[in-house]
């Protein structure tokens, strides 16, 4: 896998060693934009001179590593250019598990890991495309709630949907994941939800 590094040179070293096998180079945004990837990495800072030469849509899926304070509208704009995840203070080994998420999809994020043949993994088949949903109804809602559209409908589906991903999850042994969701449960049940409770959303 070739991955793009577009911000400071530390960042690319630290990737390098926590993706031992993968291909990590440093290059400038303006060469970014014209550079076969699997993923690019772009650093805040960088972010409107990768944009400036990137085609639309973008070429490859990127990781926006910005700062938690980052501005709302900012947010937007870095999700609306493509297919992208934005990682929120992010150290290296964040940015691997981003990019682990970005090669997957989905679907495989949601995976459990049954045995097969075993009578949970045969629950976990059934039940798999319903977790799917719920995921999916989580990643909508953050997408609302990053361009400010997210109304009391839509957080009553994520708070659902939190709430059973925790139980199911937990139930089929998704350790993990039963405690995001959780925490995203947790998160909806309190006062309204101000930019910083946004940002741990969508983180």
């Amino acid at each position: 896998m070739r991955l793009l590094v577009v911000g400071p040179e530390p960042l690319a070293e630290e990737l390098r060693a926590a993706m031992p096998g993968e291909e990590v180079a440093r290059v400038e945004p303006e060469a970014a934009a014209d550079a076969h990837a699997d993923v690019v990495v772009v650093a805040l800072a960088d972010a409107d001179r990768f944009l400036d030469r990137a085609p639309r849509p973008l070429p490859s899926p990127v990781i926006w590593s910005v700062p938690r304070t980052t501005d709302r509208e900012t947010l937007r704009r870095l999700t609306e250019a493509g297919p992208s995840q934005i990682l929120f203070d992010g150290g290296a080994s964040d940015v691997a598990r981003a990019v682990a998420a970005l090669r997957s999809g989905p679907a495989d994020r949601a995976r459990g890991d049954a045995p097969a043949g075993s009578p949970m993994a045969a629950l976990w088949e059934r039940f798999r495309p319903t977790m799917i949903d719920r995921l999916e109804v989580l990643e909508r809602v953050g997408a609302e709630l990053l361009e400010e559209s997210a109304g009391d409908a839509s957080l009553r589906d994520a708070h659902a949907a939190a709430h059973k991903l925790h139980g199911s999850l937990g139930t089929f042994g998704v350790a993990r994941g039963s405690e995001l969701a959780a925490a995203v449960e947790r998160l909806l049940e309190g006062p309204p939800l101000d930019a910083g409770d946004v940002y741990r959303y969508s983180e």
